[in-house]
């Protein structure tokens, strides 16, 4: 059987990888492109996965390559947090396509706030007449 990385290597000329005007390309430009148009994301507040995602996708525009290579360039944008999960506690098929690493990014970073938000929600909770503190306490948990 063929060595894992057996579907990134190719003669040149054969390259899967073409710019937008359909000449091919190799690993570098793939590289090069994803580095300097796709944000580093980091999962971390201020950090917009959105933002992310949407640039990712428009550089898939402009470059067409295997689907595995556009996660791969995709993965190497990662820092922190971020970084941490999809690279490090998450096995690689868990973030094989595209479509499972933008879920596992969502999953764990979308939606997050600071403590102060969190503490907020919690000052506020008031415990409903007909709810007993054992229910309260997981509620506000």
């Amino acid at each position: 059987s063929a060595p894992p990385f057996a579907a990134t290597m190719f003669f040149p000329g054969e390259s899967p990888i073409r710019d937008s005007t359909g000449a091919p390309k190799g690993m570098d430009y793939l590289s090069k492109l994803a580095s300097q148009m796709i944000p580093t994301y980091s999962g971390e507040t201020g950090s917009s996965l959105d933002d992310f995602i949407s640039t990712l996708q428009y550089a898939m525009g402009l470059c067409v390559a295997p689907e595995h290579l556009w996660v791969y360039a995709a993965k190497g944008r990662l820092t922190g947090p971020a970084r941490a999960l999809i690279c490090k506690e998450l096995p690689p098929a868990q973030t094989a396509t595209l479509q499972t690493f933008e879920s596992e990014l969502r999953r764990r970073f979308e939606g997050i706030h600071t403590s102060a938000y969190y503490l907020e929600l919690v000052t506020k909770a008031t415990i409903r007449p007909d709810e007993a503190v054992e229910a309260f306490g997981s509620r506000v948990r």
